[in-house]
């Protein structure tokens, strides 16, 4: 089997890059927990479908009708014109010029996106970016008013790799993702 070349994304500024990969990591370690949340499947109460995969050895995608889906190894969300894909590993963004919904449950049936490749896909890979980053926070803001912000820091603190992001709580999981979100990382 030969191998996939590496594709490369649309690389956000450093700052971003290492505030969103922490951010992501953290963020996609809640998105499982709160499947198996002691409060019932909290990604099917906030209204994502999910899609399990006809292959057991995958996990399950999940759909928003908001246009963005989650999947354990990352991020989608197709809008008007266009597509956007985050990778969990590589906090890069990798655009598509339709606003498909892919149908799949491996990273390897991903269709063909890549960085944006003008002036014009950027400013629409950014606005993808932004209105994903803005999705998590509406998403988070809802976690914590229904199940509590002690429910998310408990997720938070869960993380097998806390000792890293002890810095990060659930109330900053809301700030770092807007403060991420317009592709500039402001320091508070």
């Amino acid at each position: 089997m030969a191998s996939k070349k590496k594709q490369v994304g649309y690389a956000l500024p450093a700052g971003v890059r290492k505030v969103g990969a922490m951010l992501l990591d953290v963020q996609m370690w809640c998105f499982g927990r709160d499947v198996v949340s002691k409060h019932g499947n909290l990604l099917l109460e906030y209204g994502f479908r999910k899609q399990p995969s006809p292959d057991g050895r995958f996990h399950s995608l999940y759909q928003h009708d908001s246009g963005w889906q989650l999947w354990s190894w990352g991020l989608w969300i197709g809008q008007t014109g266009g597509s956007l894909y985050l990778p969990r590993q590589r906090f890069e963004l990798f655009y598509m010029p339709c606003a498909a919904q892919p149908l799949i449950w491996q990273p390897d049936d991903l269709p063909h996106v890549q960085a944006p490749c003008d002036a014009a896909e950027v400013a629409h890979a950014l606005a993808l970016y932004n209105a994903l980053c803005s999705a998590i926070v509406a998403y988070e803001r809802w976690v914590q008013s229904v199940v509590g912000v002690a429910h998310r820091q408990q997720t938070i603190e869960q993380h097998p790799s806390y000792r890293h992001y002890r810095h990060l709580n659930a109330e900053s999981l809301i700030c770092q993702w807007q403060s991420i979100s317009s592709g500039e990382h402001h320091h508070a």
